[in-house]
Formats: C-alpha cells, structure tokens, sequence
C-alpha cells in the first residue's frame, strides 16, 4: 500500500473505503472502542486535536511500517492509512463519516517515550494533531507545559 497525499485517485479509493469502513462501524450497533482491538499484533493508541475548536479524538493505529487507524471524537468517526517514509517521516490520509478529510505529515518521533507526533489539514484548511504511541501518558507528562499550552484540547482528557 502507498500512501501518496498528492494522487488524487488514490485518495478518492482510499477516502471510499474508509468512509464505508467507518460509515459500517456506526451503522451496525456495535459498541465503539477507542482501544486496540485483541487480535492485532502492532496496535498503538493514537489522539487527535482540533486546535482552533478543541475537538479531541482518541482511537487506535494498526500496522508497523504501514496500516490503518481509526479516531472518533464527539462529532464523528474517522479512519484512514498511513505509511511510514524512508527518511523517518511518514504520511497519512484520513477520511470522517462527517464528509470530512485530511492529510498529514508525522515529522517527530520523540524516542524516550515511543511517541510520533505529526500535524495535517483538513480539506478545508482547519488544523489537526496527531500524537500516538504506546506511552503517551509519559509524553505528556514530559512535554514543556509551554509547548502543550497552544493544544487547545486537554492532553489528560485525550489519553485518560
């Protein structure tokens, strides 16, 4: 699977499958859960914020070079697929049941704590942030307070 945030095609593919994925999910009364599901092997938790509105998502990433992951906030269900790069970089494309899409770039891996952290855009411009990785409690709480204070999302109330 390539993940080329420049292929227009490919992004209308992918963008179809994740909205039926997610528009599933939703439609088939089955609980939803922020949490890894049992039988996949590389999960990590993943939040998101909203700087300019403070919609906060939480969900899972699945894959280890590559795969998928699915948020939820308040407002809607996402999902999309993201690709690492050779260069430690890596690019994701995301998809909201609410017609909503982004793409976004993870440009840090903060090794101490195991966290990727990466920004993107949705299609309308508005701002969001990822961070995910399997101690995420422990980036916060590492993190200068100057550095968190712009989030406008609680990072307590993303990983709690």
């Amino acid at each position: 699977m390539k993940v080329k945030t420049n292929d227009t095609a490919n992004q209308l593919h992918w963008r179809h499958i994740f909205r039926v994925t997610a528009l599933a999910m939703v439609s088939s009364g089955a609980a939803w859960s922020a949490e890894c599901p049992a039988d996949e092997t590389y999960c990590q938790p993943i939040v998101a914020c909203v700087p300019s509105t403070g919609e906060s998502f939480r969900g899972f990433a699945v894959g280890l070079e590559e795969g998928k992951f699915f948020l939820q906030s308040g407002k809607s269900i996402c999902g999309g697929l993201w690709q690492n790069g050779p260069d430690g970089t890596g690019a994701a494309i995301m998809n909201c049941e609410d017609d909503r899409n982004a793409r976004a770039t993870f440009e840090y891996f903060e090794r101490e704590t195991g966290t990727v952290v990466g920004k993107g855009e949705f299609d309308d411009g508005t701002v969001i942030e990822y961070w995910t990785g399997s101690n995420l409690a422990a980036y916060f709480e590492r993190t200068d307070p100057a550095d968190v204070q712009p989030i406008s999302c609680n990072p307590t109330d993303l990983i709690s």
